[in-house]
């Protein structure tokens, strides 16, 4: 394909899990060191969960691959099965001869026995679970018996749960509140950052065997971090794709009109995408959420120009309201949101879904010819979003 055209010897952005490629940005390092320190301490349940994307298998397989030879390992890519079955996926990994008709009870004193031996040679073993949202609650209970087998000294078996933020919503059943309670370690992979994500092309570029001048331009790697939202194995697809598009173009470099052409052929990037255009509003929340609830609970509005919603009079000046929406961080959009519908709710209104939505059309008829801090004042001074 295209590795001549660029000096590569193997293609960089693959989607499957290649411990090679392992990237070390302080998220996933971060995890991994979480994983080391866990297991040599001898706990019992170990969590980490992450969105779609964000290198959990990746990281199971660095973890594991990172272990001595004091550490048996068993790994569970499928565990969307009954308690027998994963039971029996469990004493197969480590090596435990079964009979077909095996009962539950000599199924168990097997693992047991192995577990045992395994133990009498100063042996650690660890269980590591991937897609562990995918397993059934009465499998998270059959798991959470099977760490009862321990010694005077320590646990026989340790478990590590990978999984989506489902898991969480799963261990928050009262049914398995007691494994919930055995979790003590636990850590979140996020998305790579703008930063992170400029490193981790070179990197993979590297691994892969490039050594030429700097391949993606700055503006590729803008639109990288807008249509990937930071997502590796997004990240991976559209760098991929578009590699392809400068390869057919002969060109030696990837810009942003590359990568934009492969985020419309994604549709994960698409959806992405079409939430960037929420990025001003959400600055405009960001700024005026403090001092809009601020003033709503004093019985004061900020609006000097719509005297019809019954907020009171103004108690900043839309100069000073700008000046400090220009200086506040861009939190997430969630947190943006919450701050909306706290603003929503004290100005008396029931229906805080409708704010965020509203804001925006208030937002699009000034952004069309004015610049951002006349949007921004105009929004402030502009009551049109409360009256719906």
């Amino acid at each position: 394909m295209y590795k001549s055209h660029f000096g590569l010897k193997e293609l960089p952005f693959g989607i499957t899990p290649d411990t090679s490629y392992f990237f070390q940005c302080p998220s996933s390092q971060e995890a991994l060191n979480t994983l080391l320190i866990a297991v040599r301490n001898g706990e019992g349940f170990i969590k980490i969960t992450g969105e779609v994307g964000t290198g959990k298998t990746l990281l199971c397989r660095k973890f594991m691959a990172t272990l001595d030879q004091n550490f048996v390992t068993a790994y569970v890519p499928n565990p969307q099965l009954e308690p027998r079955t994963l039971l029996m996926a469990l004493a197969e990994e480590l090596g435990v001869q079964l009979d077909k008709d095996v009962d539950q009870h000599h199924l168990l004193k097997s693992i047991n026995h192995r577990l045992l031996v395994l133990a009498r040679e100063a042996r650690q073993v660890v269980v590591c679970i991937d897609e562990a949202q995918a397993i059934p609650l009465e499998s998270l209970e059959a798991l959470r018996l099977l760490t009862n087998l321990e010694t005077e000294k320590r646990k026989l078996l340790q478990i590590v749960l990978f999984g989506q933020p489902e898991l969480d919503r799963n261990l928050q059943n009262v049914a398995i509140r007691q494994l919930a309670q055995r979790i003590s370690f636990h850590y979140n992979l996020t998305p790579l950052t703008r930063d992170d994500l400029d490193f981790y092309l070179s990197h993979r570029l590297s691994v892969a065997g490039y050594s030429g001048a700097r391949l993606f331009s700055r503006g590729a790697v803008r639109s990288l971090a807008a249509c990937s939202g930071g997502v590796p194995r997004l990240v991976n697809i559209l760098a991929h794709k578009s590699l392809m598009l400068a390869y057919g173009e002969g060109r030696r470099e990837v810009t942003k009109r590359h990568v934009k052409a492969a985020a419309r052929d994604t549709i994960a990037a698409r959806s992405i995408w079409r939430f960037w255009w929420w990025l001003p509003i959400a600055t405009f929340l960001a700024g005026s959420g403090a001092v809009w609830a601020e003033a709503l609970v004093a019985g004061r509005s900020v609006c000097s120009k719509q005297p019809g919603c019954g907020l009171g009079s103004p108690v900043h000046t839309r100069a000073q309201l700008c000046q400090r929406n220009a200086a506040a961080a861009l939190p997430n959009f969630s947190q943006v949101s919450r701050h909306a519908v706290l603003i929503w709710v004290q100005a008396g209104r029931p229906d805080g879904a409708k704010v965020v939505p509203q804001l925006a059309r208030c937002w699009l008829r000034c952004c069309r010819c004015n610049p951002l801090q006349v949007v921004l004042e105009r929004c402030l001074s502009d009551c049109c979003w409360l009256q719906v």
